[in-house]
Parts: C-alpha cells; structure tokens; sequence
C-alpha cells in the first residue's frame, strides 16, 4: 500500500474554489459516501492501479492556515504557492492519496484522524474524495456507466468535453453531500480520458466532486 499526504494553500477565488458546499460536511455521512462510491467503482474500474483521493479543505488568513498545518503535521511540507493573497481568504486543503488492497480502510482511517484533530481546533472542513483508476477492459464505457448511473437515479447537470476527456457533473439522492455551481446542485463527478499511450480509459469518480486530477 503507498500513500501521500500533501497540503495546498491556493486562493480562494481560483477555480479550485468556485463552487461551495452549502455546509460544513458530517464525517459518518461522508464516510458512508466514501464507501459507496468504491462500491460503484467496483462496477467500473479495474483493481490494478486503483487510488483513493480524500480532501478536506477550510478558509482562512494565509498565515494563520500555515500556522494551523504546522500545528496538525509538523513533519510535513506546507506548499504555499500563493505568494501573496492581498488581504483575500485563502483555502487550506489536506489531501491524502492511498492505493492498494487496503486503500479503503486507510482512507477511512485517515479522514477519522484528521476530523479528530481539526475538531480540538475548533474546526469542520468541507471533504471531496475521488477514487480513480483504469475502466474494466473488453465492455463499451456506455455498457458500464450506463448501468450504474440508472442503478443511483442520477441525472446530468453539466458536462464539457476536451478531445479524449469527458467531464461530467450528476445529481444522486443516494449520497449525502453535495455543491451547488450557479443555480445547480450535484454531487457526482465523472471524468474519463482516453489514453494514447496505453490504448485504453482512464476514469475519475468524485462526491461531491473531483479535485486531485
């Protein structure tokens, strides 16, 4: 099993940071979305090479979010690439990549521990997890997506497509967390994109949406 930590401070105006959750997100809820969402992975992607991507993220002053990453993992690097933030907020996100046969407890474990530790500062952070991977050979993408997204009543928001890569935003009421972009709500994200190199597709699944790829 390998696993990554990193932190970003990235300002809060950047696309990275245009769509808000309309509340501070429930760790048992957004664990049990963790675990269905690797449930509807197992539909579509291929065991080999499978990552699970948890983030939290909050906002804050610059300086004072350094601060709080020195204090929650001393031992870690800070990547700060925003130079100056001009008085603005700015969004601290922890995010942890995991893969291997285990990947699925040790991201719950992690999400546990990292809530524990951001509770005893007072705080609750918004969470996006993504699982991504290479798509199950030998079946047309619309044979196995098409099946899942009617199994979770999901509907599309929005979607926009860049040669190989499709990205795509849906609305389920099976999981609990969800964003609001503009006038609309989901909480899916899918995104696939060929690979050249590898003659085959590489697929990202997010709730309520994707920020690791």
């Amino acid at each position: 099993m390998s696993e990554i930590l990193t932190f970003l401070i990235l300002a809060a105006t950047t696309a990275a940071m245009s769509v808000n959750s309309s509340k501070p997100h429930v760790i048992s809820e957004t664990i049990e979305d963790l675990q269905f969402l690797s449930q509807l992975a197992d539909e579509l992607l291929s065991d080999q090479e499978r990552t699970i991507v948890t983030s939290v993220s909050f906002e804050g002053d610059k300086a004072e979010l350094e601060s709080l990453a020195a204090k929650l993992y001393a031992d870690k690097h800070v990547q700060s690439p925003i130079d100056d933030n001009n008085g603005k907020k700015c969004s601290l996100v922890l995010q942890n990549r995991v893969s291997g046969l285990k990947a699925l407890p040790a991201a719950e474990s992690w999400m546990k521990d990292t809530v524990a530790n951001l509770e005893k500062l007072g705080i609750v952070g918004f969470w996006n997890i993504s699982i991504e991977g290479w798509m199950i050979e030998g079946r047309e993408m619309s044979a196995l997506l098409d099946p899942v997204l009617l199994y979770i009543s999901a509907y599309e928001v929005e979607s926009d497509q860049n040669g190989q890569q499709l990205y795509t935003s849906y609305y389920s009421g099976l999981f609990h967390n969800s964003v609001m972009a503009e006038d609309e709500k989901f909480n899916l994200q899918i995104l696939t994109n060929y690979s050249s190199e590898f003659k085959k597709w590489y697929m990202a699944l997010g709730t309520p949406r994707i920020t690791s790829y």
